[in-house]
């Protein structure tokens, strides 16, 4: 006996701690688990051009939104986008009097022709051609601009005319409407896409491109929350 505790109690103890200690201690594995889960680890290894050029080919006078992330070789594989962190970003058109495209990546479509989009972060290169046609229908949305209040929403409507003047049926293989929000999921609002037009919800205050494209045509509207 050593101090009221037997040897074989000693022995048994040994190498094991207390059940409140290692319930402590198991508490604090697991919240280093998690640290470690939120915390991204890795380098940096190539820039990506996520939606290529979303309309293409794309129409004198059009504009869409390019965007381009960041890929690590550990977790999360996305480090950051464009839109996120869009200073981090450098844009080039090789043709600029064929297409521009800013410094946030807006690219526009100024005459019939070809060009090559190039986007520069962290070292790394990649690059998108684009062609540019003149444009064969005219789509109007309405409203052209959006201007909510945090918890509004607002139904966008698309209608698109043919070079013959006739209104085309939306909805079809050919006539799809697809739209699009900012891929920052800070963004000041959500869309929501329909058949022939999307539901644009405002989530917080700021402004926000709002993308579309049907028939050939595509282009920007801005959003502003309230």
């Amino acid at each position: 006996m050593q101090g009221g505790v037997s040897r074989r109690a000693l022995m048994q103890s040994r190498g094991r701690l207390p059940i409140f200690l290692r319930m402590r201690t198991q508490r604090a594995l697991l919240a280093c688990c998690a640290m470690a889960a939120l915390n991204a680890c890795g380098d940096i290894i190539a820039v990506d051009l996520v939606n290529d050029i979303a309309c293409a080919p794309i129409a004198v006078g059009d504009s869409v939104q390019v965007i381009a992330q960041t890929l690590r070789d550990g977790w999360p594989a996305v480090a950051y986008t464009s839109s996120e962190r869009a200073t981090e970003f450098d844009w080039h058109s090789s043709a600029p009097q064929v297409a521009t495209v800013s410094r946030r990546g807006v690219l526009v479509a100024r005459s019939p022709g070809q060009t090559t989009v190039w986007v520069l972060a962290e070292g790394f290169l990649d690059s998108a051609t684009v062609d540019v046609l003149a444009p064969r229908t005219e789509v109007t949305l309405t409203p052209s601009s959006l201007l909510l209040q945090v918890g509004d929403s607002v139904a966008v409507t698309v209608r698109a005319v043919d070079a013959t003047g006739e209104v085309l049926q939306l909805g079809h293989p050919s006539t799809t409407v697809r739209f699009w929000g900012p891929w920052d999921h800070r963004a000041a609002v959500e869309v929501w896409p329909g058949r022939d037009g999307a539901t644009v919800v405002g989530v917080r205050r700021g402004m926000a491109p709002v993308s579309w494209a049907v028939a050939g045509r595509c282009g920007m509207m801005m959003a502003e929350v309230r």
